[in-house]
């Protein structure tokens, strides 16, 4: 309804270029927090589009556009370009603010979050250090936007296998959100999940659980019952219960709601539930219910083969199909076929998660099938 709202009013701005690439930047933001895009990316191009038509446009504002859309073009998997136009919002911040200003300093991480979309975490890691030295020596240790980025320094950290520092750096951060917002902030609970995922890969499950129900518990009194963020902290619940606890029967109900919340956020067939779904094939396995284990998990991995999925998602679908196939009688030889091509795509080493997957994967087709 906002979108349609907005789109009456460009019709009726006319000739005047400025006001019509705010209001198409603007309808890019709304359509970005549901998840679509492609259209996202469609009005930051008529807004760049319109910015170019006049010198009236103010040049910062052009900076921001050109960072939004460095954002987009990465979601979407179109790394070139989203690099080149990071980079020319960070020489339009440079040239009007120089290199001692917040605004330069954060378009170096928006070049970051690039390579962070890539996947290329060593070079992601190097531009946020920089945009961290130099917000730490602007705004100080203690700044939130200080801790916003020294948040995406930890989680690359942990991306290239260094949990401590990882860790580490996000107890810094969540210090700081606390005495900046106080206990109740979306930012607060976010890094409760984060440590908390971070202390499950440390091998530390009951401290996990802890940060992960903080977590919950927060999101569940600052935001409406179906709200993404609510799923997510349920999976991370849920992925401890499982997985590390030996407690399928208690994960379970909490899967099932991160996947009707999802569902409802996103679309039943939606290849952001692909995870969710093959989660829940996995926990459903766990307790004894093939068959709905199966017919989840085919869902999983069909939604998979869609072009927006990243390649870790479709990897793992695969693997959790292999693992229900081979319970299945008669279904040993694909379990094999489908765990093979998975495995040919794991990068070394191999995960955690998918390693422990694996392994079930191995005795499970080295057993006859139950019958």
């Amino acid at each position: 309804l906002w979108t349609e709202l907005a789109r009456a009013t460009l019709a009726r701005i006319g000739d005047d270029p400025v006001r019509a690439a705010h209001l198409e930047n603007a309808i890019a933001l709304a359509l970005e927090h549901v998840g679509r895009p492609e259209d996202v990316l469609e009005h930051q191009r008529r807004a760049l589009a319109l910015a170019d038509e006049t010198l009236a446009f103010p040049p910062l504002r052009r900076a921001t556009l050109y960072t939004n859309m460095a954002s987009t073009l990465a979601v979407l998997g179109r790394f070139e370009e989203a690099l080149e136009t990071a980079h020319a919002g960070l020489a339009i911040w440079d040239e009007n603010y120089g290199n001692d200003h917040p605004s330069t300093a954060m378009a170096l991480a928006a070049i970051g979050m690039v390579y962070d979309h890539r996947g290329d975490y060593a070079e992601a890691l190097e531009w946020y250090e920089r945009s961290y030295a130099a917000l730490e020596r602007i705004l100080g240790e203690e700044n939130v936007r200080t801790a916003d980025i020294l948040n995406n320094v930890a989680i690359a950290a942990i991306e290239l296998g260094d949990l401590q520092r990882g860790l580490s750096d996000l107890e810094r951060v969540l210090a700081t959100y606390r005495a900046a917002y106080g206990e109740t902030h979306p930012d607060v609970a976010q890094t409760h999940q984060n440590i908390g995922s971070v202390l499950h890969d440390l091998g530390r499950p009951e401290d996990a659980l802890e940060h992960h129900r903080q977590a919950l518990n927060l999101r569940e009194r600052l935001f409406d019952p179906e709200d993404p963020r609510i799923a997510h902290s349920l999976v991370g619940v849920a992925n401890v219960l499982e997985t590390d606890l030996n407690r399928p029967a208690e994960a379970l109900a909490l899967r099932q709601r991160a996947l009707a919340i999802h569902e409802v956020a996103y679309g039943r067939e939606h290849p952001q539930n692909v995870v969710d779904i093959a989660n829940l094939a996995h926990n459903l396995r766990a307790v004894g219910r093939g068959r709905e284990a199966l017919e989840l998990a085919e869902r999983a991995f069909r939604i998979a083969e869609d072009s927006e999925v990243n390649r870790d998602t479709r990897r793992f679908a695969g693997l959790v199909l292999a693992l229900v196939l081979s319970d299945e009688p008669g279904s040993h030889d694909r379990a094999r076929a489908v765990a093979a091509e998975a495995q040919a795509r794991l990068p070394q080493p191999i995960p955690p998660a998918e390693a422990k997957v694996l392994a079930a994967i191995s005795r499970a087709l080295a057993s006859p099938p139950a019958r």
